[in-house]
């Protein structure tokens, strides 16, 4: 289940870190962006946790930053702009990978990992939405 930090990690290593150099500047300049990248870094830290309460403690951090992260989010949503757009795009890129991960990682019955897909599934329709809200290619969507 660490295989995303794994291959963020190789990409850097083997000269491919271009898409997360991209992701990184915008989240740097859009603080509810930078508040997803830590709540998924987070989420990940507590997937390496044997420790209950520094799992417990890491995944509570992970959904206070998500939180705070989507309250930014929806506070520009309905101003979508050239000059933001593509923050909310890799934004939403963001917490579709952050929900997939989530519906990777449950324990449980099969349909607990249905259910988490179909969630993510839901999360990528509106990406396209906003990529395309403001530029020229409307005629996509």
């Amino acid at each position: 289940m660490n295989k995303l930090p794994e291959a963020m990690t190789l990409a850097g290593i083997m000269g491919t870190s271009q898409p997360w150099d991209f992701i990184f500047r915008w989240a740097s300049s859009t603080p509810y962006f930078m508040d997803e990248l830590l709540a998924f870094s987070a989420m990940h830290l507590s997937s390496l946790q044997d420790n209950p309460t520094l799992k417990t403690a890491y995944l509570l951090q992970a959904t206070e930053l998500q939180t705070r992260s989507l309250a930014g989010f929806h506070a520009v949503i309905a101003d979508i702009r050239d000059d933001n757009c593509t923050a909310l795009f890799c934004f939403s890129l963001m917490i579709g990978i952050h929900t997939l991960y989530n519906a990777a990682c449950k324990k449980g019955h099969f349909s607990e990992h249905i259910d988490g897909f179909v969630q993510f599934l839901e999360v990528y329709r509106g990406v396209p939405t906003i990529a395309f809200s403001k530029t020229g290619y409307n005629h996509y969507l």
